[in-house]
């Protein structure tokens, strides 16, 4: 059992100290860093419940969760000593008080020594870990949690199915999202750019969230929130900072959020990469694709598997494939076998959807920029264009000239006969 007195000396990391020779034993011209200190305040009737009665057992306790947040504070744990001890004086707390002596100072700046938010939090989250076994309550948790975005997933909440004829609410809203959102700049359910939008956003997830297929598991999972926060709230007291349901929400909605607007941007691409079919179909064949000799196989291997990509979208079969392929590796004057690279090449092809982004990366690997790509695209549809408008003149014309040969001839036929 605790004993009555006030405290019970002081211990570190290899058990008792005796702080008289302690201190003697420290040359403190070689201790310049800086000192930091805590405490970790029980609850009388809870440090019993929870199986703190001795010296020993708060020993085993400082032991196992101090090291683990010096370590989470940034520190090298063989550059700090820790010291801890319990004091009895307060009716209602038992508190361990502990002190942290950076031996050789790497936080010098003011900003620096403060111990990070995160860290704390991952402190006292072990602290009571550590007390209370919560594996099989938050393994339910994050089950749940999996469970929802996994279904999520499977039932094609997130996007718009483009085979159906008739949208449903969800549908609708995503449309209405799709066209308010920026053109340009991040998007990511968190960036301040997405603010106007994010209501609407919430506004989907959370019809996302009470569809039949996804409301059950999702009211467990606000259940089981709410259970761990009573835990938190009974252990370590109310907080300003203890959001632990409204984080855990936001965490939820973020994940799905970012879902949503990855299926926005993969429509998006798919959209953009139809456009160019025609073009590419065209004219993939006639570019000059060309990349610096001077790149690791790694990186050949990377672009020659983004042209046989760029390839399939385009249509090309595969003697066209090949031979585009092959114009690029000779024009790039690389001397290794082109068949054993080309052979590896299709091996290594992990048929992956083309998006925009890998499109420009790979014209870009080989000296066609953004802007050229461009204007290599408007040179042939100016030319498709004006060589469709002479063609059009052209038709007209002659069809002119058949209407004015035929009233000719009808004039002709009438003053025959007398008309």
């Amino acid at each position: 059992m605790l004993l009555e007195n006030n405290n019970l000396g002081i211990w570190n990391n290899n058990g008792d100290v005796n702080p008289l020779k302690e201190l003697e034993s420290i040359n403190f011209k070689d201790y310049s860093g800086y000192v930091w200190n805590g405490f970790i305040s029980i609850k009388r009737n809870d440090a019993y419940s929870l199986g703190l009665y001795s010296k020993k057992d708060y020993y085993e306790y400082t032991k196992t969760i101090i090291p683990k947040l010096i370590i989470d504070s940034g520190f090298n744990i063989n550059n700090v000593k820790w010291y801890a001890c319990l004091h009895l004086d307060s009716p209602i707390n038992f508190n361990v008080h502990f002190y942290l002596l950076e031996i050789i100072p790497t936080k010098v700046k003011y900003n620096e020594r403060l111990i990070p938010k995160s860290a704390i939090k991952a402190f006292k989250s072990k602290a009571l870990n550590y007390l209370i076994n919560r594996d099989e309550l938050l393994m339910t948790k994050d089950n749940l949690f999996m469970g929802i975005i996994k279904d999520v997933k499977v039932n094609n909440l997130t996007s718009i199915d483009k085979e159906k004829k008739f949208k449903n609410d969800i549908e609708i809203k995503l449309s209405k999202l799709y066209k308010k959102l920026p053109k340009e700049h991040r998007l990511q359910y968190n960036s301040p750019n997405l603010n106007n939008v994010r209501p609407l956003i919430d506004e989907i997830i959370t019809d996302i969230l009470t569809s039949p297929m996804i409301v059950n598991d999702y009211y467990k999972y606000i259940e089981k929130l709410h259970d761990i926060d009573f835990q938190n709230k009974k252990y370590y007291g109310e907080s300003k900072e203890n959001n632990y349901i409204n984080n855990q929400i936001h965490r939820l909605y973020s994940r799905i959020g970012n879902d949503i607007l990855k299926n926005y941007k993969n429509a998006k691409d798919e959209s953009f990469l139809n456009n160019q079919k025609e073009f590419l179909s065209n004219n993939l064949l006639k570019l000059n694709l060309k990349t610096n000799k001077n790149i690791t196989n790694e990186e050949k291997l990377k672009i020659g598997i983004s042209i046989y990509e760029i390839a399939k979208y385009a249509n090309l079969n595969k003697v066209q494939t090949k031979l585009l392929i092959k114009k690029w590796y000779i024009k790039s004057d690389f001397k290794d076998d082109f068949n054993t690279f080309y052979n590896k090449l299709v091996m290594n092809n992990s048929n992956n959807s083309l998006n925009t982004s890998s499109f420009y990366k790979t014209l870009n690997s080989m000296g066609i920029a953004k802007s050229s790509y461009f204007k290599i695209k408007q040179k042939y549809y100016t030319n498709v264009f004006a060589h469709k408008y002479l063609i059009d003149n052209a038709i007209k014309h002659v069809m002119y000239e058949n209407e004015r040969l035929e009233k000719e001839i009808v004039y002709d036929m009438q003053k025959n006969i007398g008309f």
